[in-house]
């Protein structure tokens, strides 16, 4: 399901708001989804998650009434769903620094072979 589906009507006025604020429709109608269409709750997702369209692919397929993975972000959120959802976003992010961490290594790794082979084409080409 995606964020623009029929089972979702975004409040117009929010939804025109966050647009003239510069935010992609579709980041706008996830932030309203995920908010309860509550400009301010999607002001604060959007500021917290820039572009979540593009930076948590999937997300409007998660969107759905009945299993809404950000529930601290509803008026009527229970503690021990906010608890949940802090609990989650930081795996996430415990997840994606992991991986961001692999990556790094793997790019150093990556510049120390491209140093020597750069070293050893210069040796080789400075041979008389």
């Amino acid at each position: 399901m995606s964020a623009n589906s029929a089972s979702f009507t975004p409040n117009q006025d929010a939804l025109k708001t966050l647009l003239e604020m510069g935010y992609e429709r579709e980041d706008a109608m996830i932030a309203l989804r995920i908010a309860d269409n509550n400009l301010e709750g999607a002001c604060t997702f959007l500021i917290s998650n820039p572009n979540p369209s593009v930076t948590m692919p999937g997300i409007s397929v998660q969107l759905n009434p009945s299993n809404l993975i950000f529930p601290s972000l509803r008026p009527h959120a229970s503690r021990e769903a906010q608890i949940g959802y802090a609990t989650q976003l930081a795996a996430q992010t415990q997840q994606r620094t992991q991986a961001l961490y692999q990556d790094v290594t793997r790019l150093e790794q990556a510049l120390q072979q491209l140093v020597q082979v750069s070293s050893q084409m210069q040796s080789i080409a400075n041979q008389p």
